[in-house]
């Protein structure tokens, strides 16, 4: 029968009451000794603090001690038995009646398993080959477009189809920020049309179900088979810049930026000795991608940087398809760059 953790609240409350009853027989004998003469307590009468503030001061301080132990306690638990039902649980119910698996770790077991499974891994595209492709694009003024995929994007994808849209919207309260709000099956639409389109598609290397847990399942529902896409990851853009890749890659070109950042970052890569043609702000929301995509193509660029949220993944494919250009997804390296945190 598997073990059941108590909750978190119910640990607090129950720790919480054990303490507010030795705080309350420690102030008992606290009153007890003030009605003493010449006791050590009489003598402190004349400090600062009176006797009931220092008895809540200690009070409010072993509440937060005790809490912060209660929280720690059952997030070790949860995670204990977490990390057991979706590891070593599994693998239990898979070895046969009455035999053992000594001196395995679960390791060496998926070790084995996945070396059976190579002929189902599905390559990405690494960065020098995805910053040579880029390069001969622009050269060639040939279109291309880097999307990439995230959480915001997953459920966007998903919902009403994979999971609810109220569900959706719990998991992500940062979706009308992203430039969403759920439920919209046109955005979702939209979105699945740019993955076909899109010439590179970045996708998380997280299995947690709400990245590729969600993915393919996702791309499923919309009919996108993933061995037709060209992916590579979602974090791309941040490898790109450590690498130096978007460095060489903007060097002597046009660039224009895109998103609600985009004057602070065309001024921060100005400041690099990166030519801006142009900026194109604001993006507000999904729905205005006609609007932002029309406006990019009254300039004259060889790139351009979309940091747009959600939105981005549909211009940035849009540059390309419709105007011919280059375009990457640049995403929260925007405001990395802006801040002058590290990457």
């Amino acid at each position: 029968m598997k073990s059941r953790l108590r909750s978190p609240d119910v640990s607090y409350r129950s720790s919480a009451n054990r303490v507010r009853r030795k705080l309350g027989r420690y102030k008992e004998e606290l009153e007890e000794k003030a009605l003493v003469p010449g006791t050590e307590l009489d003598d402190q009468r004349d400090q600062s603090i009176p006797d009931d503030q220092a008895w809540r001061n200690a009070y409010d301080q072993a509440w937060r001690n005790t809490y912060d132990q209660g929280w720690r306690s059952a997030y070790d638990q949860g995670f204990d038995t977490g990390f057991y039902e979706g590891g070593d649980g599994i693998l239990t119910q898979m070895i046969p009646p009455f035999t053992v698996l000594p001196n395995v770790e679960l390791r060496e077991v998926l070790q084995a398993g996945l070396s059976q499974m190579q002929h189902l891994l599905h390559p990405l595209v690494d960065p020098f080959t995805l910053y040579r492709e880029m390069k001969e694009a622009m050269d060639s003024g040939k279109p291309m477009s880097i999307v990439r995929l995230g959480d915001g994007e997953m459920l966007t994808l998903s919902h009403d189809l994979i999971i609810p849209a109220d569900q959706a919207r719990q998991s992500g309260p940062f979706l009308a920020y992203a430039g969403v709000s759920l439920p919209d099956p046109t955005a979702r639409q939209l979105l699945a049309d740019s993955i076909r389109r899109a010439t590179i598609v970045g996708i998380p290397v997280s299995r947690m179900r709400s990245f590729q847990g969600m993915l393919f399942p996702a791309l499923r529902a919309h009919g996108i088979d993933y061995r037709g896409l060209r992916m590579t990851i979602s974090t791309i853009n941040y490898l790109f810049y450590q690498l130096g890749y978007l460095t060489l890659l903007l060097e002597g070109r046009r660039v224009l930026v895109v998103g609600n950042e985009a004057h602070a970052l065309g001024d921060v890569l100005a400041s690099r000795g990166v030519r801006i043609v142009g900026i194109v702000t604001p993006v507000q929301g999904i729905h205005d991608v006609d609007r932002v995509v029309c406006e990019i193509g009254a300039h004259a660029f060889d790139i351009a940087l979309v940091a747009a949220g959600i939105p981005a993944v549909i211009i940035s494919e849009r540059v390309a398809t419709e105007l011919g250009r280059v375009a990457i997804d640049f995403g929260h390296l925007a405001n990395k760059l802006v801040k002058g945190e590290p990457i």
